[in-house]
């Protein structure tokens, strides 16, 4: 049954697309790399064309503006993060684009208008939270129109560049979209496309937006407009006949000339009198830069299966007044001021395979619609009741969000008839402060409490006691940057960017020294020795990008804690995020410094597996060597340093076709033996093997 509708599709398209095929007119392609390549403009003198490209990238949102000179072919790019239309300046030596930029001290991020000089290469901010995007210079200079947005609703505005104001001169209030303006060459009216329904109608008002009149409306879906050189006449995409083409429009007879005949479609044209015609040309392999050299009319040629399809008759261009938002069938809804709108809680099944035991349990999640809050929790439990318990919520009200976590873990052990249960309780409670699009500070305090009960038979009864053996507070301070740079790897083998944490902490801790007798009671209880130090953590990793999809990791870790502490507060150099080749606590003191270099390559960026639940996605490996040490005093020696070299697979999978499920697996060999409280470590295989929402080195 697939194979004959598969047929039937290819036979039906083959068959209504041949008469277009039979008379092809596309011109040459100016730009044939990267999927996404949009908005071209001529420079005045019609001699190099600018366009908004993602080329070398893996989405379509990461986009530069670029400049191509057309005598020497060569490519410049001017700048990252534009993705709307832009425009040169009349004399050729500024542009003018949008790019999202941090607007206020919350973090919002909103489109807002620069300049860029192309002589000196300097970038000038224009606006401030304005929303403005689609910007189009002046035929004077003097004024750039843009499309502005707020509730919903786009209307046109123009900067004033002497004055440097910021004036809506369209007030419409119905949800309309608008899309891409473009002054005349008299600088009298503006042209531009809008929606108040489906498709997109084209339009003209005067540059005081006065006047509205349509030019083509309710006819199909017409789109990116721009005026000729002669002012007569507009260009711009319309599907009138189930394709988008491009179309010339005669501003006085109304008469409109079919210039293209893709398959794919053509959009966002721009019309120079020497250079010709140059547009977005939509291919099999994406949206391409194509170039007409001389634009001459073409015969319509509809496609076959839209020929049954009702067309309305053209609409004459009416006035409808300086609103123009009446008509559209949008009922009027009054504002009011937003209430906290409070969504489900989503519960999921968990089940955690734990230190040879299968725990059963629950992840819970619930948030605000605009995550003014959110919660997050987990339970797992196995047989012997030992519990996982997590517990978090965050509240973004205020600037700072305020966050309390809680963690509680129950484990339960025996040896030679004594029962052991310890129960680790541990809350975060603090403030972060988004200080960028990267860097977040974080000042927090950590209570915990550590206890312990023993179950044991003394003289033939079972005796039950119980103790804390750790307490502690902590008043820390944490900076992370995070500048990863996106692409469809970036999880399982990131190809630029870095991670940085730095963290400092006054620790103020009770340990267990020893018990004594309550004289008053009688009764037996701890006694504490008091740590109080400061401690501070580093980890910076720097990811490179190598041909082929390959890339370096280069991971540094470093610690220090300034006076002497019980071994149980040290830190602690080996295992899955430090020296693999050892075990976790086979390394220890109160100075650290460790390294990685790992370079990591690809098997498969496609393995197109699908099992029960589970697809398999990509395949990475990479081979490792880490170095370093855990020490009490002095400088680093780096004689007795530790190194260990290992293999890594790493896999991006999804579980029930939504959830991101990381797999790993890890065998490092320690080159060099250790002793550590009498157990020898090194020359052997240590292995890691995870299956998790993500990568935990």
């Amino acid at each position: 049954l697939y194979r004959e509708w598969k047929s039937f599709l290819m036979r039906a398209y083959r068959e209504g697309t041949a008469e277009i095929r039979k008379n092809s007119v596309r011109g040459e392609l100016l730009e044939r790399k990267g999927f996404g390549n949009f908005y071209p403009r001529w420079s005045p003198d019609g001699k190099k064309v600018a366009y908004v490209t993602n080329q070398g990238e893996d989405f379509l949102g990461l986009s530069a503006l670029v400049i191509r000179d057309l005598g020497t072919g060569k490519l410049k790019v001017i700048r990252g993060g534009v993705a709307s239309a832009f425009d040169f300046s009349p004399d050729g030596r500024f542009l003018v684009y949008a790019r999202k930029k941090r607007a206020n001290i919350y973090g919002s991020r909103f489109f807002d208008l620069f300049t860029y000089d192309l002589k000196r290469k300097k970038e000038r901010r224009l606006t401030h939270g304005a929303r403005a995007r689609n910007p189009a210079w002046s035929p004077d200079g003097k004024k750039i129109v843009c499309v502005i947005g707020r509730d919903g609703t786009d209307n046109l505005a123009v900067y004033d560049l002497k004055e440097k104001t910021l004036t809506q001169i369209t007030h419409f209030k119905n949800g309309e979209q608008i899309f891409r303006p473009d002054w005349s060459p008299g600088g009298h009216a503006i042209v531009f496309d809008l929606s108040t329904g489906h498709n997109r109608d084209l339009a003209l008002i005067d540059a005081r937006g006065r006047k509205l009149v349509y030019l083509i409306k309710d006819r199909g879906d017409a789109r990116n407009p721009v005026f000729g050189p002669d002012g007569r006449s507009v260009y711009f995409s319309w599907d009138d006949t189930g394709i988008f083409n491009i179309y010339r429009l005669d501003l006085k007879t109304k008469d409109t000339e079919q210039l293209t005949n893709v398959l794919g479609g053509a959009f966002m044209p721009d019309f120079h009198s020497q250079a010709g015609l140059v547009y977005s040309l939509y291919t099999e392999d994406g949206y391409k830069i194509a170039r007409l050299e001389r634009p001459a009319p073409v015969k319509p040629a509809r496609y076959l299966a839209l020929r049954l399809i009702p067309r309305t008759s053209p609409v004459v261009p009416e006035d409808t007044g300086a609103e123009g938002t009446d008509g559209h069938g949008i009922a009027s809804i009054k504002a009011r001021p937003y209430r906290f709108t409070y969504g489900p809680l989503n519960v999921m099944p968990r089940v955690l395979f734990d230190y040879g035991t299968t725990k059963l349990g629950f992840y819970l999640y619930s948030s605000e619609v605009l995550e003014k809050y959110s919660i997050f929790g987990g339970f797992a439990m196995n047989r012997m009741w030992d519990m996982d318990i997590y517990g978090a919520v965050e509240y973004r009200q205020f600037f700072p969000t305020f966050f309390v976590e809680v963690y509680n873990q129950v484990r339960h052990t025996e040896s030679e008839g004594d029962k052991y249960r310890y129960n680790l309780l541990e809350t975060d409670t603090g403030l972060d402060f988004k200080l960028s699009d990267s860097d977040n500070l974080r000042t927090f305090f950590v209570y915990s409490r550590y206890a312990g009960r023993i179950t044991t038979t003394v003289a033939g009864q079972q005796v039950k006691f119980g103790y804390t053996y750790m307490l502690g507070s902590d008043f820390a301070l944490q900076w992370t940057h995070q500048s990863i740079h996106p692409s469809r790897t970036m999880e399982i083998n990131p190809r630029g960017g870095r991670r940085i944490l730095l963290r400092y902490d006054r620790q103020n801790n009770k340990f267990l020294k020893g018990f004594t007798v309550n004289s008053k009671y009688g009764t037996i209880q701890e006694v504490y020795n008091p740590y109080r130090y400061n401690q501070v953590t580093l980890e910076w990793r720097e990811y490179v990008g190598l041909p082929w999809g390959h890339a370096l990791e280069l991971r540094l870790n470093g610690g220090y804690i300034d006076r002497k502490v019980d071994s149980f507060f040290n830190f602690f150099a080996g295992g899955l995020i430090g020296l693999k080749g050892y075990p976790f606590y086979s390394i220890e003191g109160r100075k650290l410094l460790t390294g990685t270099a790992q370079y990591r390559f690809k098997i498969s960026d496609n393995l197109g597996i699908a099992l029960p639940t589970l697809k398999l996605d990509k395949l990475y490996a990479g081979v490792f060597v880490d170095y370093g040490n855990a020490w009490n005093s002095g400088e680093p020696v780096w004689q007795e340093f530790k190194t260990d070299v290992g293999l890594q697979l790493r896999m991006d999978t999804f579980m029930f076709y939504n959830f991101p499920t990381r797999i790993f697996f890890d065998a490092a060999y320690g080159l060099d033996e250790v002793t550590n409280r009498g157990q020898l470590y090194g020359k052997e295989w240590r292995f890691y093997f995870g299956f998790a929402f993500g990568y935990m080195d």
